[in-house]
């Protein structure tokens, strides 16, 4: 009978084992994308926010009782802003990755420290330790123009292979994967010291009033408190479970698919849509090689079977092939090449 492996080694090999970070590089393009919906809105008013020409209301005046943060004139918190959105778009884009999270990271938690009134949410501060752990990772080695840029590099030289994967430890994966399960049982326990979410009211309430966006079947459901007590223990049960069954296990294909769906009725009972997108972009965590290979397989077989998916994978892989045979003044700018790159790059794992 084979012994199993010491509890340090499994550790080891949970925190260490190479992969390559498809799951990080989905966040890294979606979660920018998804933060868009925050940051643009603001920014025509982010003098009379952030700015000292304006009002703040920095998160620490209520726990310690001053102003933690410097508070900018409102020319250079103009200018600050800018930069925050641009870094932003070069973090999806994957150029200059590190120092594109690096910045969005430390100018968006500033930002939304100095306005606890409205910026900061329980989103902005998941958003935040994603960006740092996305900071610390190598999420741009794929899908980005940073990887096309090295790939045309490397295909100068004859001796090394066109195309490698790179590969890195999955200690920063494994890092997103546990703050989406502590949030998930921070909040359970939170509710556990709720007796009115237990009651229904507090569901009842949050469906009859429209404090975020409208929501089209949140007044229908209140009509039935029946039906809100049993989600609300339906919640906590999967909130509390989620730390222990989410991880690469039989229960995960529960699991996940109940998390889709508790975030699209979140959208649709209390009117959330930024909480549920956020979430969905930590979700991309829980993507390694395996699952990977399967979903390339599966769309292979699609191709396979309609023929429109070979006539538009053919004319992607001839076009990224003929992309290296284009003379310098003829190329496309990575800026512009950032928005297809993601497909052709799917296109490329998937069929080749």
């Amino acid at each position: 009978m084979e012994s199993r492996e010491p509890l340090s080694v499994r550790i080891k090999h949970f925190f260490y084992d190479e992969e390559v970070p498809y799951g990080l590089a989905l966040c890294r393009i979606s979660l920018p994308l998804v933060l868009m919906g925050l940051v643009l809105p603001r920014w025509i008013v982010c003098r009379e926010l952030y700015s000292a020409d304006g009002a703040t209301g920095q998160l620490s005046v209520g726990y310690l009782g001053y102003d933690l943060l410097p508070e900018l004139p409102g020319s250079v918190v103009a200018a600050l802003y800018t930069v925050m959105v641009i870094s932003m778009l070069t973090l999806c884009a994957g150029w200059n990755t590190r120092i594109s999270a690096i910045i969005s990271f430390a100018t968006f938690t500033y930002f939304c420290m100095l306005d606890c009134v409205s910026t900061m949410t329980k989103y902005t501060a998941i958003s935040s330790h994603v960006m740092f752990i996305l900071s610390l990772s190598d999420c741009g080695a794929i899908w980005s123009v940073d990887a096309w840029l090295a790939r045309r590099q490397r295909n100068l030289n004859p001796t090394k292979p066109m195309y490698v994967m790179p590969k890195s430890a999955a200690w920063p994966r494994r890092m997103m994967q546990l703050l989406i399960c502590y949030v998930y049982f921070g909040a359970a326990v939170t509710k556990i010291h709720t007796p009115s979410f237990f009651s229904g009211d507090q569901l009842q309430y949050w469906m009859l009033t429209h404090l975020n966006y409208q929501h089209p079947i949140g007044e229908l459901l209140s009509l039935y408190p029946i039906l809100l007590v049993a989600m609300g223990y339906v919640t906590v049960i999967w909130e509390v479970t989620f730390f222990f069954c989410g991880w690469k296990s039989s229960w995960r294909s529960f699991y996940l698919p109940v998390g889709i769906l508790f975030h699209f009725l979140t959208a649709l009972t209390l009117g959330l849509l930024m909480f549920p997108m956020v979430c969905y972009c930590t979700y991309f965590s829980y993507l390694d090689d395996e699952d990977m290979a399967t979903s390339c397989a599966w769309l292979r077989r699609q191709t396979r079977r309609f023929g429109w998916l070979k006539t538009a994978s053919v004319r992607l892989t001839d076009w990224r092939n003929r992309l290296g045979e284009r003379p310098e003044w003829s190329r496309p700018s990575p800026i512009w090449f950032a928005g297809a790159l993601p497909v052709v790059a799917l296109r490329g794992a998937a069929f080749e």
